[in-house]
């Protein structure tokens, strides 16, 4: 009995002691966490400035024209240029996130886009990787996406385990703040844990400091600052971008489940009494011949699209025919400076007819 009794001793001793570790750990990172940067709510620092700009553009009357797409129209779409030359009442506004296919561009738009900034038009821009039904990185992007902390606060009640993960980070910083050493790194993947403790231990001010997230921050009407590296940028192919990519087209597949994401992206924009157009975004050769049947593959991506958009009565702007050469390009899908300028010229042009009349300023109408 005498060794029962001791071991229940130590029992209650040990849970004493991690008891009080953890309400340490918890009070030091309560009292640290005003002096350092702001938690990451969303996927990424991209996406959580963009809700910022959104939130706050909201507060002004929203916007009237949003375009979403990945990062191709990341880097096309001007919304000071287009704002100003369509002489909008209300500005246009870019709502892409990079890396991200119509599963993503879905919730995205049907559950933050559409109900804050109550556009009149919204604008698709997608080309063939957005359709692609079996793209390694648009999974990691997705799954990062829905389980942010952001996301399931917007749907407490889609599982048990995450409205019960969530219960616990509105209360414990310790438990919030742990996503300091799960962040994503570049292009939504993750580094390895050790990669990540050994990167904060070399430079803690990187992973706690002020400016964490500062490269990605975007103008109030949504375009990135980081399009800088775009600046003046001849067309160039480099190995690492290309890689990437390949990583979001091969295997290629389309018509599955990202066709199916885009026909619920549009029932929900005319639902919300939003006209709704996708434009073909222009590339190069280059980028179609890294599709695994080249030509062939993107051939099947244009009839799968030109059959949507004709069986839904969707207005379609096909913008590869309109910029053909690698004029404007600073790699085979991103365009520079000018290309930017030109893109957005010619959007303006192919778009007109769908802006309403009194989504135009007064004394334009």
């Amino acid at each position: 009995m005498a060794i029962a009794g001791g071991a229940s001793t130590w029992v209650v001793i040990a849970a004493a002691s991690l008891a009080a570790v953890v309400v340490g750990a918890e009070l030091m990172v309560r009292a640290a966490a005003p002096r350092v940067s702001d938690l990451l709510e969303w996927r990424d620092w991209e996406c959580q400035h963009k809700v910022a700009a959104i939130d706050a553009l909201a507060e002004r009357g929203g916007a009237s024209v949003v375009m979403i797409g990945p990062s191709i129209t990341n880097a096309a779409f001007d919304a000071h240029q287009f704002t100003e030359t369509n002489r909008l009442a209300r500005p246009a506004f870019n709502a892409s996130l990079n890396a991200t296919t119509v599963r993503t561009l879905e919730l995205w738009t049907r559950d933050v886009v559409l109900p804050r900034l109550r556009p009149d038009l919204l604008i698709l821009g997608i080309n063939s990787s957005e359709l692609s039904d079996h793209s390694l990185l648009a999974e990691r992007v997705y799954r990062q996406f829905v389980e942010s902390r952001a996301w399931r606060a917007l749907h407490p009640r889609a599982s048990r385990g995450r409205r019960m993960l969530l219960w616990a980070e509105e209360r414990s910083f310790l438990v919030r703040y742990r996503h300091f050493l799960r962040e994503p790194g570049d292009w939504g993947m993750r580094a390895p844990m050790h990669v990540r403790i050994g990167r904060s231990m070399r430079h803690p001010k990187r992973l706690f400091g002020k400016s964490r997230g500062r490269r990605a921050a975007v103008t109030p009407l949504g375009m990135l600052h980081a399009l800088w590296v775009f600046r003046d940028v001849p067309y160039q192919l480099r190995e690492r971008v290309l890689a990437i990519w390949k990583t979001a087209i091969v295997p290629y597949e389309v018509g599955g489940q990202e066709l199916a994401a885009l026909g619920r992206l549009a029932d929900a924009t005319r639902d919300a009494g939003v006209s709704f157009a996708i434009v073909v975004m222009p590339v190069t050769d280059d980028y179609i011949n890294i599709h695994p049947h080249g030509r062939q593959d993107y051939d099947r991506f244009r009839h799968v699209l030109d059959t949507f958009v004709r069986e839904r009565a969707i207005p379609l702007i096909d913008l590869m025919a309109e910029i053909p050469s690698h004029e404007g390009y600073a790699d085979p899908v991103h365009r520079n400076d000018e290309g930017r300028r030109s893109f957005t010229e010619i959007l303006s042009g192919c778009a007109a007819g769908l802006i309403q009349p009194d989504a135009r300023s007064r004394s334009d109408a």
